[in-house]
């Protein structure tokens, strides 16, 4: 696959310099598949023109582009002329009625298109009722996706009367509509078509779920994850090229799961998370396997640590003196690594490079963080003297980061979202606080913090302040150099960390789940203005060694003991090392619409968005473990629903660093635009040895083996299968000897039969390398036989 995208310069005063369109596609514009980004209307029409006799091309994904009459025309032209486009991705382009008129022949004419994606634009009824109009004598299409949309009661209608007609269709997706009421009457008018499935909305408890008119069995739709994790690249193995996410980073593109026959539902959870709060799993019979406290007790609370001042520097940072907390001295505050205010600076590709540098120097040879902190004492004066304004924010942004920016999401939340009191309480209060704690970043974090780099397997620990004083730089985009992520450019690995994209909105301000993350990050700025929390988080980035990576075939490790349920989240699992269905650009689309399992973690906790400050993209061997980290915001919804909710106080207790005993391990899976794939050899070794590579305890630390929670990892928009990703963490869990929490996010079927097989195993006496030679004998079945059949009608001892 081709990625283009709008890459960003660094040294251009505008936001969005040109790309140089024509030379991408004279190297890769016969792509069979082809992904556009968030390009200029001027980039896009170029595109455009390039496509329009393109005869090879059969999927292309557009994202984050505003389809004016203009482009609209020049897609338009796109779709008459391709004759072997079979797949379109149209989604995150604010595409409104006008925009839809103009695709509708094309989409009617067309002999080859089966799949279109509508997801997260304006379509309202009008519109649905221009696409639906084409849909009527089309022979070809299976699916249409308009997840996200505005469609109400009189959409669904017209598409029960163009469904009438049509006897293809074969996957609808309609939710995060407004078609409660509606959606029953699409079902009854669809029944003809017995193998539609249709999305619908639960009113009790906004529950997406699916059905199948010929089939009465339900199961969880969850809005599939959408967004889960489209990686920052594609797949490893398979291409170099960057992938853009619709959800997961700065470059925006849209995969979409489809459904499948064989147990494709989704893997994250949509209600809202208080719904699993105090779930007595004991007495509700909704678990298998061995009771959830009989992991959670497996290690010491707290562990045995060493202390700070014993560990070796070489692989160890420390931002902060030697500090043992105790519960008897609990406000006891960590202090920076130099004392009185001195600043030792590093300005290299080693280390982060911090705005109070005297090496971070303009053109003409002036000092920078003297223009920044004239700029940050102006606005902090306008908030303390209660005349701040979104303006007067804009402007301080523009001048520190000496670039332009749109912040329409930003404005959106503080002059419309905000009441007046949350409104005034922010400009004054709290926006002085973050001016201060930037101002003196130099002063509280006494050294800038290393990069952790690939293959450096290193930590880096700082104190609660610290973190709030970097993430405050972050909030007025003061990082240099780091918008500029193009190929060869410093940071070309890296994600943005600056809050410019995440202040971004379009002409539309904004959607709603982003100013709803936005929301929970301000609640963090809210909280560290009231009181600064005084405890200790690390980053630390690890590589599994090439002598310790597991001979599978040989070992005789027996299955670990498992917990399976529905009824829990990842981040509910205390004192267990929970899984990040990372991007391997960790934190992902975070800053950006991003809104699934890592990105709502990353905002309910703001300070693991540090490691996208500090994180080099991910390899196969290696993974990113954020420990310590607060969360300060309670969530409902999940994707395009997610909400923040209220206030949380997290009462986790600390280990003798003064860290909170919640470890979470960043792990990026293989994204399979093949679905196939996934089944290879080469793919399911490489998935096997990146859960190990999270799983594993080096034999020092045999006293830390806690369970795992994890879950439906990559089962998304990744197209993972879930039968597949559960026999691979288990195998990989079990070779690390620690227990094994299995969420399946309220999938009873999965808790079901995953234990069934793993049951199974147990009886068959199975180990590590009877599981692996399952796989290895399932590579040529995949397409005949369910995973979970396989293993349970083949005895171990025919192995």
């Amino acid at each position: 696959m081709f990625i283009l995208e709008q890459e960003q310069e660094s040294n251009d005063n505008s936001e969005n310099p040109a790309v140089d369109v024509e030379k991408l596609f004279s190297e890769n514009g016969d792509s069979p598949e082809l992904m556009l980004n968030e390009l200029s209307d001027q980039d896009m029409i170029i595109a455009a023109d390039k496509l329009s006799n393109n005869e090879t091309l059969n999927k292309l994904e557009l994202s984050g582009v505003a389809i004016g009459e203009e482009v609209g025309q020049y897609l338009a032209d796109i779709l008459r002329n391709n004759t072997a486009l079979t797949t379109i991705g149209l989604s995150s382009n604010t595409i409104e009625t006008a925009g839809a008129q103009l695709l509708v022949d094309p989409f009617r004419n067309s002999k080859t298109l089966n799949e279109i994606r509508f997801m997260s634009n304006e379509i309202d009824d009008e519109g649905v009722q221009l696409l639906t109009n084409a849909l009527r004598n089309n022979t070809t299409m299976t699916n249409l996706h308009l997840r996200a949309n505005r469609v109400g009661v009189k959409g669904a209608q017209h598409v029960a009367d163009a469904l009438r007609n049509n006897k293809t269709l074969t996957e609808l997706a309609l939710t995060n509509n407004n078609i409660d009421e509606a959606t029953q009457h699409v079902l009854d008018t669809s029944k003809k078509s017995t193998e539609l499935v249709i999305a619908e909305v639960d009113e009790k408890n906004n529950e997406k779920r699916t059905k199948t008119s010929d089939v009465s069995q339900e199961y969880d739709d969850n809005f599939e994850e959408d967004m889960d994790n489209v990686e920052k690249n594609l797949p490893d193995e398979e291409l170099s090229s960057r992938l853009s996410n619709y959800d997961e980073d700065s470059r925006e593109g849209q995969f979409y799961e489809n459904k499948s026959s064989q147990n494709e539902s989704s893997s994250q959870p949509i209600a809202e998370n208080s719904e699993y709060d105090n779930v007595d799993e004991e007495d509700d019979g909704t678990y298998q396997g061995v009771p959830l406290s009989e992991i959670t007790n497996v290690c010491q609370q707290p562990p045995t640590i060493i202390d700070m001042k014993d560990v070796c520097e070489r692989t160890h940072t420390f931002l902060i003196k030697p500090f043992k907390y105790t519960s008897t001295d609990p406000d006891a505050e960590p202090q920076a690594f130099y004392e009185n205010g001195t600043y030792v600076d590093e300005w290299d590709q080693n280390y982060v490079r911090l705005p109070c540098s005297q090496s971070y120097i303009n053109k003409n040879g002036t000092q920078r963080w003297s223009i920044i902190q004239e700029s940050l004492i102006k606005l902090q004066h306008l908030a303390e003297t209660h005349m701040a304004s979104m303006d007067d924010i804009k402007e301080t942004i523009e001048e520190c980061a000496g670039r332009n920016y749109e912040l329409n999401c930003l404005e959106r939340l503080l002059n419309e979202v905000y009441t007046v009191d949350e409104r005034a309480h922010f400009m004054s209060i709290v926006l002085s606080n973050i001016c201060t704690l930037a101002l003196n970043v130099d002063k509280i974090c006494s050294r800038p913090p290393p990069l952790l780099r690939i293959g450096s397997n290193r930590t880096v620990t700082m104190s609660q302040k610290q973190a709030a004083s970097l993430l405050s730089c972050a909030f007025f985009c003061l990082f240099p150099r780091r918008f500029n992520q193009k190929v060869g450019s410093e940071y070309e690995n890296y994600q943005n960390p600056n809050f410019n994209t995440l202040f971004q909105g379009g002409r539309k301000g904004g959607t709603t789940w982003k100013l709803q993350k936005l929301k929970c990050v301000f609640h963090y700025f809210h909280r560290i203005t009231e009181k600064m929390p005084n405890g200790v988080i690390s980053f630390r980035r690890y590589q599994l060694p090439e002598s310790c990576v597991p001979k599978w075939t040989e070992s005789t490790e027996p299955l670990c003991k498992i917990h399976v349920t529905k009824n829990k989240t990842i981040e509910d699992m205390d004192g267990l090392l929970q899984v990040d269905f990372a991007n391997k650009y960790i934190g992902g689309g975070v800053m950006n619409e991003g809104c699934v399992q890592e990105e709502i973690r990353f905002v309910i906790c703001p300070e693991m968005l540090l490691s996208l400050l500090l994180c080099e993209v991910i390899q196969p061997n290696e993974c990113i473990f954020l420990i310590g980290c607060e969360r300060f915001s309670s969530y409902r919804g999940y994707s395009t629903s997610f909400q923040f909710k209220d206030n949380y106080i997290d009462e986790t207790p600390k280990d003798s660093w003064g860290r909170k005993l919640c470890h979470v391990v960043a792990m990026d899976a293989i994204a399979f635009y093949n679905r196939s794939s996934q089944y290879t050899i080469k793919n399911m070794k490489r998935e096997l040895i990146k859960a190990y590579t999270c799983f594993r305890v080096p034999a020092a630390l045999t006293d830390l083996k806690a369970g795992i929670a994890t879950g439906n990892w990559g089962c998304g928009a990744f197209n993972g299968n879930k039968q597949l990703k559960a026999i691979i963490q288990l195998i990989a869990a079990s070779q690390a000897g620690r227990p094994l929490v299995y969420l399946t996010f309220r999938d009873q079927n999965l808790v079901l039969s995953f234990y069934k097989v793993y049951k199974y195993l147990l009886d068959e006496k199975a180990t590590v390398k009877d599981l692996c030679t399952y796989l290895q004998q399932y590579t040529t079945l995949y397409n005949k036989i369910t995973l979970f059949d396989y293993i349970i009608e083949t005895p171990v001892s025919s192995l």
